[in-house]
């Protein structure tokens, strides 16, 4: 099936975004600078497309770890503590699993600080997300 080709400024993003294309159904000009191709998907950073400007993660190499153990018991220093969290996040380079920032102990912060891993993953029930601490970015990972 064919898309029309993109242009920086669709979809309107107002936010930083990753975008995940497979490479059979898009044309992807030069003027988005930055693409990561990963066997037929290309990952497209996005930061205000409105304006044309773009950001790249420059961390996907130290992605390791895409799914998520099963099953996923609690945040490590939260059961060890017997505290509460909110939410848990994966790091993709050690699969560490944390707490969220809203989350008292902010352990998936705490681990990024003291490791440098910079990409978690949400280990959430239904989400798929990924944040970049040193970029700044959310994004999608999937499989090539």
């Amino acid at each position: 099936m064919g898309h029309a080709p993109l242009a920086p400024g669709d979809g309107g993003f107002g936010a930083t975004q990753v975008v995940l294309l497979d490479l059979d159904d898009y044309s992807i000009p030069s003027s988005f600078g930055r693409i990561r191709r990963m066997g037929k998907t290309a990952v497209l950073s996005l930061r205000g497309c409105d304006d044309g400007v773009m950001a790249a993660c420059t961390h996907l190499d130290s992605v390791e770890r895409l799914e998520l153990p099963e099953p996923v018991a609690g945040c490590e220093e939260c059961l060890a503590a017997g505290t509460r969290w909110v939410h848990l996040r994966m790091c993709q380079t050690c699969g560490h699993i944390g707490c969220c920032d809203n989350s008292p102990g902010r352990h998936a912060t705490a681990h990024h600080a003291a490791t440098g891993h910079p990409i978690i993953r949400s280990a959430e029930p239904g989400e798929d997300w990924s944040w970049c601490y040193v970029d700044e970015l959310t994004f999608r990972l999937r499989p090539s």
